[in-house]
């Protein structure tokens, strides 16, 4: 047994989430999933493999992940935080469970997620903290862009889990839109001192970054050059402008939400 939990947060989540719990069934001892009243057919799929359900009306991503974390009742040594549109590959369980076997004086580890963009992988490769032993972790307060807060010391295990970030530009521009509101709504916690000092770091640089003049076309040199999106072709200049959308849209949310508009 992998002595592993795997857990996750859902709101219609039908078109991934089979995919996802799929890649990482044959590991796992259990699954915990805190949906957010979907209406189509993630509760069936959820349900088909055996996996423990609540729900609880959506506030914010750092909400829901301490609602998880304190309203199941988790009986493995680690818990493995995973979102609907990723999956694991065989290389990365291969050599899993000896790792945290090796590495049980660890609280906690990063692992990579590998980008994937309307079905091309992109040359980006993020570093995030998946994994921790039960009952080290808690969830930093933002509203979007949650961190584990774990109690001791992390490794990075340095394999690499598939991101499929969107199946359509329409589902990215939808999902990115309720994102960068949320973003928004964090920034203006930097103001109003809701945010720890230890948490907003990013959120320190987006502020400064929104006052700079030439930021966009910056920005989408950055991605093209120093990210490489250009290798990618065609869907790596999509990429590239949607996210300088995306920031631009952040910046022009926080000025409404200051404004009171």
């Amino acid at each position: 047994m992998s002595n592993i939990t795997f857990a996750l947060i859902t709101l219609n989540e039908g078109r991934n989430l089979e995919r996802c719990i799929k890649s990482f069934i044959d590991i796992s001892s259990s699954i915990v999933i805190l949906d957010s009243y979907s209406t189509d057919n993630t509760l069936k799929i959820a349900s088909k493999y055996k996996a423990k359900i609540l729900q609880n009306k959506f506030k914010n991503f750092g909400d829901q992940w301490n609602y998880l974390i304190n309203n199941f009742k988790i009986e493995t040594k680690w818990v493995f935080k995973i979102d609907p549109d990723e999956e694991l590959t065989r290389n990365f369980k291969e050599n899993l469970i000896d790792f945290l076997k090796n590495n049980d004086d660890k609280s906690g580890f990063y692992i990579n997620r590998q980008l994937f963009f309307l079905g091309k992988k992109l040359p980006i490769k993020q570093k995030i903290l998946r994994i921790w032993k039960n009952g080290l972790c808690k969830f930093s307060n933002l509203k979007m862009n949650e961190f584990p807060i774990i109690s001791g010391d992390v490794k990075n295990y340095n394999y690499s889990i598939l991101h499929h970030d969107s199946h359509d530009i329409e589902h990215w521009i939808n999902k990115h839109n309720k994102y960068s509101s949320l973003e928004a709504k964090n920034i203006l916690d930097i103001n109003t001192h809701k945010i720890k000092s230890n948490e907003y770091k990013k959120l320190l640089f987006k502020k400064i970054f929104f006052k700079m003049p030439f930021k966009y076309i910056f920005l989408y040199v950055y991605f093209l050059v120093f990210k490489r999106m250009i290798l990618v072709g065609k869907v790596g200049f999509i990429w590239s402008k949607l996210r300088v959308e995306y920031f631009r849209s952040i910046e022009y949310k926080v000025y409404q939400l200051k404004n009171h508009i």
